[in-house]
């Protein structure tokens, strides 16, 4: 086996770092240093290594080009290996980030590679990336990866790379002399023509004051109006997002922040509002013909447009989920739960209310009883936020925390999470699956750099986010906080929300639309 090593970047070159270094981690110094070590661990291996490392180069261009042209250099081998070490772009941070390795035709022996440092150390293992935008993978003549030991500017990864140097390079050794480079998918791609200078790697790093495609491809995602203007409320809601996966919350779209943007993409396009196929245009149809859509809401006014057709898919969803099963029935069970205990259950709290002007019977679990919650919910979703599925907290109050601070459509904080065991089934589900019904809740709105403000981190951080992200997720929180814990809202302790026959009858007209689809 004959394999072809170099450390990334060069001595008159120099690629990421730390500051300072130490703590942090110089890349150029450190990729030479493991371009040696795992050297001489592979020869002991009885593996042919030969190493480079570019002592010549001055720019950015010449630097690869001398790099890769070492490589070809050597005749037949069987391997080309890089070592790098990565950086996030958003400044020195404490948290542990981890390693990872870049391919483009090598996904196992990448896997291999990068479970093996993660084993030796403790770097959390980042997986084997896909990457077709970098010069020493698509250039090189042999199968390559990219090794991307730690992260310079994390004290963290600093740590663990100083105090486990010797395994991390003796682990790398065994898992590459332990594996065999195969061709992978096809034959390897023709070698591009030389750019005058590198091509660029990944995406773009964004912040407040730039534009273009790739600030609204950014908001897109974020579920904001896709301007392509970095204005406050993107920044805002960049912070926010940032404080739910637990980043630095700055504000700027740098490499780990865009990670987390693409994971959230691909769980957005793999996702689904849970509604049967064909029901939710009818629903949405029949919301807007209703009188309800023109109500002017005592001290309110008329809802958003899109306040009283997403409440509509919400109860649609909800409504299925009792009657049918599927994900979320445990849910949907509690939302259609008998009055219970006054002092704790909002239905039973405005059980005479309800069937005095409304003749909706709450005495036996069921459809009625949820409709109900939902006639309430409606009214109080008025009272909170106007309708409003991305308002933040109550500016007048204190109420800072991560748990404790409001967001969403009912001003829901997540201290109500001891409340059931459904909110965290809740969590984990809208989470991973964050379709909610955003697009029609939104019509209308635009949302301002306070409404997206996302206080603490942690859960609470997260719920937040996602309470305004995805208005399903506050909906059903917020329903099953007012089945179990009603005291919560003021606005429901005092009996202020406007219970509506309009509602009532708009909600009756889903449950038909409902039965009349499932029928057919």
């Amino acid at each position: 086996m004959k394999i072809v090593l170099s450390s990334g970047h060069g001595t008159k070159i120099r690629g990421a770092a730390g500051n300072p270094v130490p703590p942090y981690l110089d890349e150029v110094d450190e990729a030479i240093r493991v371009k040696d070590a795992v050297a001489i661990a592979l020869r002991g291996q009885g593996v042919e290594v030969t190493t480079y490392t570019d002592t010549v180069s001055t720019s950015a261009s010449e630097n690869l080009d001398r790099i890769v042209d070492f490589h070809n250099g050597q005749g037949a081998h069987d391997l080309d290996v890089s070592v790098h070490f990565n950086s996030t772009g958003e400044g020195m941070t404490s948290r542990p980030i981890g390693t990872e390795v870049c391919y483009l035709t090598q996904e196992a022996l990448a896997m291999t590679v990068a479970s093996a440092i993660s084993d030796a150390s403790g770097l959390i293992n980042r997986g084997p990336k896909y990457r077709d935008g970098l010069k020493f993978l698509n250039a090189t003549d042999a199968p390559a990866i990219l090794l991307e030991v730690a992260f310079t500017d994390s004290s963290a990864d600093a740590e663990l790379y100083r105090d486990n140097f010797a395994v991390i390079c003796n682990a790398i050794a065994d898992a590459i002399a332990g594996e065999d480079a195969d061709d992978g998918p096809g034959p390897r791609p023709p070698r591009p023509p030389e750019p005058p200078e590198p091509p660029p790697i990944g995406h773009p790093t964004l912040e407040e004051g730039d534009d273009g495609p790739d600030v609204a491809r950014l908001q897109d995602t974020l579920g904001l109006p896709a301007d392509g203007d970095f204005g406050p409320a993107t920044a805002s809601q960049v912070e926010a997002f940032q404080r739910a996966v637990g980043l630095t919350p700055d504000g700027v779209v740098g490499p780990l922040t865009w990670d987390a943007v693409d994971e959230l993409a691909a769980r957005l396009a793999s996702g689904s509002n849970g509604l049967p196929h064909g029901l939710g245009a009818p629903i949405v149809a029949l919301a807007k013909a209703s009188p309800l859509q023109s109500y002017d809401w005592p001290g309110r006014g008329e809802s958003p447009p899109g306040y009283i057709p997403g409440m509509c898919l919400c109860y649609a969803l909800a409504v299925t989920r009792l009657l049918y099963g599927g994900p979320g029935n445990s849910v949907a069970q509690v939302l259609a739960q008998q009055a219970g205990d006054p002092d704790d259950d909002a239905v039973a709290w405005y059980q005479s209310e309800l069937w005095k002007q409304l003749h909706i019977d709450t005495d036996s679990d069921g459809v009625e009883s949820m409709r109900g919650l939902f006639v309430i919910m409606i009214g109080l979703g008025m009272r909170e936020s106007s309708g409003r599925y991305c308002e933040g907290r109550d500016m007048s109050a204190s109420n800072v925390e991560s748990d404790t601070a409001e967001a969403g459509l009912f001003q829901t904080s997540w201290n109500i999470e001891s409340a059931s065991p459904e909110m965290g089934k809740l969590m984990d589900h809208y989470w991973a699956d964050p379709v909610g019904f955003l697009e029609m809740f939104a019509d209308g709105i635009y949302p301002t750099a306070s409404n997206l403000d996302v206080y603490g981190s942690g859960e609470g951080a997260a719920y937040q986010f996602l309470a305004k992200f995805c208005p399903a997720f506050a909906v059903f929180t917020s329903g099953v906080g007012l089945r179990k814990r009603k005291d919560h809202w003021g606005p429901i302790k005092r009996k202020e929300v406007t219970l509506s026959a309009a509602a009532r009858d708009l909600l009756q007209a889903v449950e038909d639309l409902i039965a009349e689809q499932h029928t057919s």
